[in-house]
């Protein structure tokens, strides 16, 4: 019996740190105090992850996994036999793209129930609206390959 792992520590913490460099940063989508403030990791201690002074306990990462998502996640396990599928946007089903617009269509009435939109709910509607923009944009790159 050998005293060592499938997956060797040197390799997981490269591929951990450089997922990290490609989603979290300047001129990245995800800045340090974003997703310190959507995971609830210290800002300190997601700014060490990225700059790869250390690496998350299993809490952390996988806290980190669900605010950057799939994409994030794969990147950190592409050295392995293993792929991410069935939940990327390029996944989606008609019916749940009609579903996302109607849920971006609803919230959007609501937010016009007073006849505008006020600060917080134009920040709201903004975020829908990206995260429905990305879903559209698959949707359509799907279409766009049959």
């Amino acid at each position: 019996m050998t005293n060592t792992t499938l997956v060797p520590q040197d390799v997981a913490y490269r591929a951990f740190h450089d997922a990290m460099r490609l989603f979290v940063g300047r001129g990245r989508r995800w800045s340090c105090a974003a997703v310190a403030a959507a995971s609830g990791i210290p800002q300190r201690t997601v700014e060490s992850y990225l700059a790869g002074q250390s690496t998350p306990p299993l809490e952390k990462y996988q806290s980190l996994c669900a605010v950057l998502g799939q994409a994030f996640f794969a990147a950190t396990i592409a050295h392995t036999q293993y792929e991410v599928r069935s939940t990327e946007p390029s996944d989606i089903t008609a019916p749940q793209l009609l579903t996302g617009l109607l849920s971006v269509s609803g919230s959007l009435a609501g937010f016009l129930e007073d006849g505008r939109l006020d600060h917080r709910e134009r920040i709201q509607l903004r975020e829908q609206l990206l995260d429905l923009r990305m879903v559209v944009s698959a949707m359509e790159n799907s279409l766009s390959e049959t």
